[in-house]
Parts: structure tokens; sequence; C-alpha cells
């Protein structure tokens, strides 16, 4: 039995040390929606100054990130990026869609002038524009899943939590 009780508290300190890591928290100001992000995520920071950070970042006090061997103050933030896995892989299946849709509207193109006539008209008439919306969400699917969400300070506040 005392094994037992010794398994399970070494079980629940275990736990709460994980959920003790140093982290971002980004709080949107509308609502006190929270965005966790654990030290070591790949972020973008771009300061009020005009310079531009990328890589994982680290936790120096309650008012500092450290990203390589450069300090960034919080109220010197003018915006963070980063990218979710979910985005990477919602920005990956919109832009396969989008390439079926295109490929589709120009096999619908290619068939309709094959058989010549009215038919080739008509299959320029839908085709094009079917060709036009495919692009338009391969670009916007290549986008979600390269850039990534941006978190400015006007939206969300910053608090480390180390």
């Amino acid at each position: 039995m005392k094994q037992l009780l010794i398994i399970i508290l070494l079980a629940f300190m275990a736990v709460a040390g994980y959920g003790q890591t140093n982290s971002l928290v980004l709080e949107k100001k509308r609502n006190g929606k929270q965005k966790i992000l654990p030290a070591a995520t790949k972020i973008k920071v771009v300061t009020y100054d005009g310079n531009k950070y990328k890589g994982e970042f680290r936790i120096a006090n309650k008012s500092t990130l450290l990203m390589g061997s450069d300090s960034i103050k919080l109220h010197d933030i003018k915006k963070i990026r980063f990218k979710s896995k979910l985005g990477m892989y919602t920005g990956t299946g919109v832009g396969i869609l989008g390439g079926i849709i295109t490929v589709s509207g120009t096999v619908l193109i290619i068939q309709s002038l094959a058989e010549g006539g009215l038919a080739g008209i008509i299959g320029i008439v839908f085709g094009v524009p079917v060709v036009g919306a495919g692009g338009v969400i391969v670009t916007a699917g290549v986008l979600v899943a390269t850039i990534g969400r941006q978190y400015k300070p006007k939206k969300w506040t910053y608090k480390l939590a180390p």
C-alpha cells in the first residue's frame, strides 16, 4: 500500500512539474483567451525599432525574451508570429484542395477545346473561373502554412511565465 501511495505521489509531482515550464503567454484583450507558447518554440519577433528576430526563444526574466544572444524586452515587441502545427496542416490541406480544383478546371478547358465548337466556348466560360478560384485557394493554403498567425500588442498582451 505504501508503494502504491509513493508511486501516485511521484506521478502527481511529475505532472505538476511539467505544467510549470517556462512559457510565453499571449492573452487576447477582448475576451481573455490565452495562447501559451512553451520555451524553445520557434517564433518570429519584430520590434518597434525595426529589428527582426527569428528562432527559438528562452526566458531571461519576467520581462525579457532571449533569442540566440539577443535580449528583447516585452514592451519593445511590435508583433510576434509563429506557425502552429494545426495551421501548417490546414494550409497544406487547403493548398492540395486548391491544386485539385485548378487541375480539374484545366482538364475541363482542354477536353472542351478538344471537342471543338460550342463545347469549347462553354468549357472556357466555366473552366477559366474554376482555374482562377483554384489558384486563389492554393495561394491561401500556402500563405496559411508558411507565414503563420501574428499577435500584435494592440489586441494581445504578452506575459512571461518563468
